[in-house]
């Protein structure tokens, strides 16, 4: 009679069984699904996962590059109290590559940005390349020396044995006689006839070293002086003298007053202000340069690898 009972409540209520059915059968896949995709989890990049949270907030107007440099065009800007993440850097640290509110990634100069975080925990990033057909290196005859400026009068940072090979990153000037490479951990120029170059060196950006004396820089990131150059504390006549800069010395411009009246610029270790038209700048370099704010931070000159 039980069974009978039992059987009865069941015929009664198939409903009731059959949801119960589907939610056990449910949990089990639920659950077969949820093993599936730990197993299969990617592992996170553990330089992302420090990097998390690295934001950068513009002084004042700021452009934003294709690359890290002013020779890479202009693919955008940010408005002063723009706030972006930050997502890479450059090997020096010296630019940043963001990720835009619209969905564009891009490069700022760091000095031109206040970040909030550990830059240094950012992973190097490499501009994309473009597609000119071939890659730009160059073979030793012999041993070649590498050094750190274009030019016999800088110090020899490494050398290269026959037959070596190294990827071309930039050149001295339009008549290519000296070329910037790289390879693993050798960096730094080597005169054009000590070498063979494979492919062709004229589209490749100018570079040059900056007014630290140290760092390789495009070729319109530093200007000359135009006279000898007295670098004062504050962009005023009256202000204490900091260094003199001799005449056709190169430096580094950081910074513009509003009139454009008065750089900002590095030279060797000292940054200081000194009449634009002390300076050979260009219009369009002038006008590139963001104003100062007293919160600027002035980098600091650095030597990576082989330079």
């Amino acid at each position: 009679m039980a069974g009978r009972i039992a059987a009865c409540q069941c015929s009664q209520y198939p409903n009731r069984q059959n949801t119960a059915m589907k939610r056990a059968i449910t949990r089990f896949v639920a659950g077969l699904l949820l093993v599936t995709a730990l197993d299969a989890a990617p592992e996170l990049n553990p330089a992302a996962a420090q990097a998390e949270g690295v934001t950068a907030m513009a002084y004042g107007t700021v452009n934003v590059r294709s690359g890290p440099g002013t020779q890479y065009d202009i693919v955008g800007q940010l408005a002063a109290g723009d706030k972006v993440p930050v997502d890479g850097r450059n090997e020096d640290g010296d630019w940043l590559h963001i990720i835009l509110t619209f969905g564009q990634n891009g490069w700022v100069a760091a000095f031109a940005v206040l970040v909030e975080g550990n830059i240094l925990e950012l992973p190097v990033t490499s501009p994309a390349a473009e597609d000119n057909g071939e890659d730009v290196t160059v073979t030793a005859y012999g041993v070649v020396n590498v050094r750190s400026g274009p030019g016999m009068n800088f110090p020899i940072t490494a050398q290269l044995d026959a037959g070596d090979t190294l990827t071309v990153l930039g050149r001295s000037g339009t008549s290519n006689d000296w070329l910037y490479v790289s390879e693993s951990d050798i960096e730094g120029w080597v005169a054009y006839f000590t070498v063979t170059l494979n492919g062709s060196a004229d589209g490749l950006p100018i570079f040059t070293v900056d007014g630290s004396g140290e760092v390789v820089v495009p070729e319109n990131s530093v200007v000359r002086t135009r006279f000898n150059v007295r670098l004062r504390a504050s962009a005023s006549l009256s202000a204490a003298v900091l260094e003199v800069v001799p005449f056709n010395s190169l430096v580094r411009p950081l910074a513009r007053t509003a009139e454009s009246d008065w750089l900002y610029v590095l030279y060797q270790q000292t940054a200081g202000w000194g009449l634009a038209q002390l300076f050979d700048i260009s219009d369009e370099q002038l006008a590139a340069l963001p104003l100062y704010n007293v919160t600027v931070l002035t980098p600091t000159p650095t030597t990576s690898g082989g330079r």
